[in-house]
């Protein structure tokens, strides 16, 4: 299998990354637009983050319409950052290993 066969990975993962480094605040909205993925799957997900404690939730009424809003705990942040060096680790390992 062709590892570039699907990129989508790697752009969901860069684009969340680029979403919650650059902004405090995330709206459901931005989210789902940004991240190309349905209602249910980015709910879902959220949903285990928040409960989790690596996600911070928030609800507001802006006019008649219901918001929620997400941003990155501290501990959500640590447990990304180490996430990432994690698999930078992994992939330097499989690199000096294929060369």
């Amino acid at each position: 299998m062709n590892p570039n066969s699907n990129p989508r990975p790697v752009w969901f993962l860069k684009n969340y990354w680029r979403l919650i480094d650059l902004a405090d605040w995330v709206s459901f909205t931005e989210l789902l637009k940004s991240l190309d993925t349905t209602n249910g799957n980015l709910s879902v997900h959220l949903g285990k983050l928040v409960e989790a404690g690596y996600v911070e939730e928030v609800r507001r009424f802006v006019g008649r319409r219901s918001q929620s809003r997400y941003r990155l705990t501290r501990t959500g942040r640590k447990a990304l950052l180490d996430h990432v060096a994690t698999l930078q680790e992994l992939a330097g390992q499989h690199l000096s290993r294929s060369l």
